[in-house]
């Protein structure tokens, strides 16, 4: 594909179709994705001089197929909506209806015309879950190297009155720097007696063993 996209200006496949336009007559093509056939065809009938001296100074280098294209396009994607979630949901705080904004939508469209939106529910439950994962095991993995472990409790109710608690570890580091990590942030039900906040506290450092 690589030697193909010195002749063609190629656009992002779309139901299992690539489209490219000829840079040297403009003509459009289009063939499935994973096959170059008609891209080649043309070439060999409408620009063969052009395609005879291309092939023979990339005699060497494979040809890759229009399967790049997708999944070139696919990881960029994949890319862009962790991006959302890490640095402008959880970082910077902002709902998940951003994600179905019309106003952000245009906005990553001018930037990333490739990029397909992603409804909020996919964040919630694909991308958020798997996140949290990761977070999880990254936690685990920081503490299994700390000896000493201070935690910090906090509980208290909201104006609609549901409750949570948020449990956060202190340790040292390997260089005696100071470090905090939330080590969970959960919906606390039930009254917030001594018994009830050390039982929900033992069942979230549990998790982490």
């Amino acid at each position: 594909m690589n030697f193909l996209k010195d002749f063609f200006e190629f656009a992002a496949p779309k139901d299992g179709k690539v489209s490219g336009k000829c840079k040297n007559c403009s003509k459009s093509y289009t063939d499935q994705v994973g096959s170059t056939g008609n891209f080649h065809k043309h070439l060999k009938r409408v620009h063969n001089d052009l395609y005879d001296k291309a092939k023979s100074s990339n005699s060497t280098t494979p040809i890759k197929d229009t399967n790049d294209i997708l999944e070139n396009s696919t990881n960029n994607n994949d890319k862009i909506n962790q991006a959302i979630l890490e640095e402008l949901i959880v970082k910077c705080n902002l709902p998940l209806s951003i994600a179905e904004s019309r106003g952000f939508r245009n906005f990553l469209k001018i930037l990333a015309p490739k990029w397909k939106p992603a409804s909020s529910r996919y964040y919630t439950k694909t991308l958020l879950p798997s996140l949290m994962k990761n977070t999880q095991d990254k936690i685990k993995n920081i503490l299994s190297n700390v000896k000493y472990l201070t935690i910090t409790i906090d509980a208290w109710t909201d104006k609609r009155g549901r409750s949570y608690i948020g449990i956060t570890g202190h340790f040292l580091d390997s260089h005696s720097v100071p470090q905090a990590l939330l080590l969970d942030f959960i919906r606390f039900k039930g009254a917030h007696t001594g018994e009830n906040i050390h039982n929900v506290t033992e069942q979230i450092l549990d998790k982490l063993e």
